[in-house]
């Protein structure tokens, strides 16, 4: 381990040492790493004799119950109301796997507000500046690998949560250790966790092999409606909010959806525009590195970026202010116009 990484770990760690309760927050839609990390950092600090607050902003997708069942992570606005965060004899605020206003909307303003001391564990490129200290490594495949690596430095007890928890974060932010951000500390890291007891067949199949069938029909219908342009190397796929009435189907489960069509050979970058509320879109952005000389390379994160979003160079997201229908053509135009730049 490198001298700055420990030397980032143990400031990180003479950071928080002082708190006694703590919030923890993650990005909206919360996924498989944001909620490992909550879990992971939840455990590790409760083992301090901490009194953390965990708190996500929407409805924890069914796949990844199993994890939270030992955590009592709270709703916004269903468990707990903004206003109530004043009374909850707070010390610190500790964000995971996001260092973006815009990911975390519901609290941005009161986290600006807030004279808390906040710290930030993110691993992902597009940063703001919102707290008075950070553990951050682009270079990292998951926020959970961060965790992993931090808790090792400082001799934490991985207990059998936590370590479902980080393995979780690790296999599904590698997509199931088969996108291009797989390196070998990623593998070591899952080796490690694996030898503590973690059954990755187990894990893959509490994830992806209990679909609900509202979840099967949205796919079905949203990808029967797939839109193929610029010689197939981009994909589009729209989800108006009727759909989800159709097919039974909530927000959380169209997690994963937009990574439906890059198994197409041709395509390279995919899009999934979702209605959430009022005139606003969720827009999710995937790219795949070219396996051959000359294919475009999309940098997600820039297309991101532009819509006043941010993630990773292979996977990103935004919030778009329009239509379901303006979203799709702003969107459209942009990545045209960076796929027709690339081929030039």
């Amino acid at each position: 381990m490198s001298s700055t990484l420990s030397r980032s770990f143990d400031e990180a760690t003479a950071t928080i040492e002082p708190w006694k309760r703590p919030l923890l927050l993650t990005h909206a839609k919360p996924d498989g790493d944001a909620l490992g990390a909550m879990v992971a950092m939840f455990s590790s600090l409760q083992q301090r004799g901490v009194n953390p607050v965990a708190i996500v902003f929407d409805d924890i997708p069914d796949r990844y119950r199993f994890l939270i069942d030992a955590t009592p992570v709270q709703r916004l606005g269903k468990d707990v109301a903004l206003n109530d965060l004043s009374t909850l004899d707070l010390d610190g605020v500790i964000v995971l796997d996001t260092c973006s206003y815009g990911q975390l909307e519901p609290v941005a303003h009161w986290l600006r507000e807030s004279p808390l001391p906040k710290f930030v564990v993110d691993h992902h490129m597009t940063r703001d500046e919102l707290a008075d200290g950070y553990l951050l490594d682009n270079t990292a495949s998951a926020a959970c690998l961060i965790l992993w690596e931090w808790f090792q430095h400082e001799g934490v007890t991985i207990n059998p949560t936590m370590a479902k928890a980080l393995y979780v974060g690790i296999a599904t932010d590698t997509g199931w250790f088969r996108h291009s951000n797989t390196d070998a500390r990623t593998l070591s890291a899952a080796t490690e966790l694996v030898r503590s007891g973690v059954r990755p067949f187990a894990m893959y199949d509490a994830l992806f092999q209990h679909e609900s069938s509202a979840r099967f029909r949205l796919r079905a219908a949203v990808t029967s409606k797939l839109e193929l342009l610029a010689d197939d190397a981009i994909a589009v796929m729209t989800l108006p909010a009727a759909l989800l009435s159709e097919t039974g189907a909530t927000l959380s489960d169209t997690e994963d959806l937009v990574n439906e069509p890059l198994r197409i050979s041709a395509t390279v970058a995919s899009v999934f525009l979702a209605e959430h509320e009022g005139d606003v879109i969720r827009a999710g952005f995937r790219s795949r590195a070219p396996l051959t000389d000359g294919a475009p390379d999309v940098d997600v994160a820039a297309v991101a970026k532009h819509f006043g979003g941010g993630g990773h160079r292979r996977a990103s997201g935004a919030r778009i202010s329009a239509t379901l229908e303006d979203a799709r053509r702003q969107v459209v135009e942009h990545l045209t116009s960076i796929i027709e730049h690339r081929k030039a």
